[in-house]
């Protein structure tokens, strides 16, 4: 009896496909790890780039740290005018003949005998300030040494010292605008401690000097003064009308308070 095989639509499978396997783990792990590694290279990018920002800032704020403590921790006191009348008038009542002032450009050289001279006509006599003209050539300088004539009586004379000459006394139409309660010098004159001289003042001034302006060159006045601490200021006023260069220098620690450039 025939065998018969029935007929279907079923297709035998294909024994040459291989079947298919899940993802290996192995990949998703090395997959992870490389999302890991970029994630941490980008944070770590992130906290250097911003580490390396701090540091710049703190290296600027230091910087401007270090400017403020060697130039300016004082805040400049503007100096008094000094306003003399065209017809103030040398007195002729000196009792004493100081020694002229040195050539070497010293205003505090003499000083005992300016005072001297003040107090032997005015015994209450205080020094209020210093100021030299023409001090870029000490054969040719002026000074003068204010006093108040007592310590409280706002009238004033001053002691003018020019090289090669004695010292005089005028006390005619002489006047310190404005006079608000300016300290005596006479203590310190008399202990020494009036501190730097002016060309110790002159050279601290020249050495700080702008690169742009001539201080070798142009007309430098200084006046000294007690404003708080006692200090020189140094003019140094060009002849054409420009911006002079001014500067301010603790008399005693020889720091540069101030300067306007």
């Amino acid at each position: 009896m025939p065998i018969e095989i029935p007929l279907t639509d079923e297709v035998a499978p294909d024994l040459t496909t291989p079947p298919s396997r899940p993802f290996p783990i192995v990949t998703i792990l090395l997959l992870l790890i490389s999302v890991g590694a970029v994630a941490a290279a980008f944070f770590f990018y992130q906290q250097s780039r911003s580490l390396g920002q701090q540091l710049t800032e703190i290296e600027r704020i230091q910087q401007q740290q270090k400017i403020k403590e060697n130039q300016t921790i004082f805040t400049p006191t503007p100096a008094p005018t000094l306003e003399l009348s065209p017809t103030g008038t040398i007195s002729a009542t000196l009792t004493i003949t100081p020694t002229p002032a040195p050539v070497s450009g010293s205003v505090f050289g003499t000083i005992t005998s300016v005072i001297a001279a003040a107090t032997a006509k005015y015994p209450a006599a205080q020094l209020l300030m210093v100021t030299v003209s023409a001090a870029e050539n000490p054969a040719t300088a002026i000074t003068k040494y204010w006093f108040r004539q007592t310590e409280t009586d706002k009238r004033y004379l001053y002691i003018l010292s020019e090289p090669g000459k004695d010292l005089a006394l005028v006390d005619q139409q002489v006047y310190v605008t404005p006079d608000n309660n300016i300290p005596s010098l006479n203590q310190l004159a008399a202990a020494g401690q009036l501190g730097l001289d002016l060309p110790e003042a002159l050279t601290i001034a020249a050495a700080a000097c702008p690169p742009n302006f001539s201080c070798h060159f142009t007309p430098v006045s200084g006046q000294y003064i007690k404003a708080g601490v006692s200090l020189w200021q140094i003019s140094y006023k060009p002849t054409d009308g420009s911006k002079p260069f001014v500067i301010q220098i603790d008399a005693a620690t020889q720091k540069v308070l101030y300067k306007n450039q």
